[in-house]
């Protein structure tokens, strides 16, 4: 796994301009195992890539974005819905309210009954 590439112009290596560049060596470890360790540093996750690919402007499958995340299961107690904006949802767990937006992981006909519910 690579979390860096050299840049090139027409086959020449372009020269770094600024100190603040950073490239990546290759770590060690599976993807899986370099995602958990930089979730566990607080890190927002990472990018990695193929070994055999460059960089290419726009989405591909060869550079990807991982967040990290954390899961949790909680009591939802109120939702409300804007046309054009995701739900928000006020959450409980052991008494304490939390506020925010959930990624919702049910399938279409527990997702259905959830809203009609809602």
């Amino acid at each position: 796994m690579i979390a860096g590439n050299l840049i090139l112009d027409h086959g020449e290596q372009l020269a770094l301009h600024s100190q603040g560049t950073r490239l990546s060596e290759a770590l060690p470890g599976t993807g899986d195992a370099v995602y958990h360790r930089a979730c566990e540093a607080g890190l927002e996750g990472v990018v990695p890539k193929r070994l055999d690919s460059g960089y290419r402007c726009g989405n591909t499958m060869n550079w990807r974005k991982v967040k990290c995340y954390i899961e949790k299961e909680m009591d939802i107690v109120g939702v409300r819905r804007e046309s054009g904006k995701p739900a928000i949802a006020l959450m409980a767990d052991n008494g304490r309210y939390m506020g925010g937006k959930g990624e919702e992981k049910l399938r279409h006909a527990s997702r259905k009954d959830f809203w009609e519910r809602s």
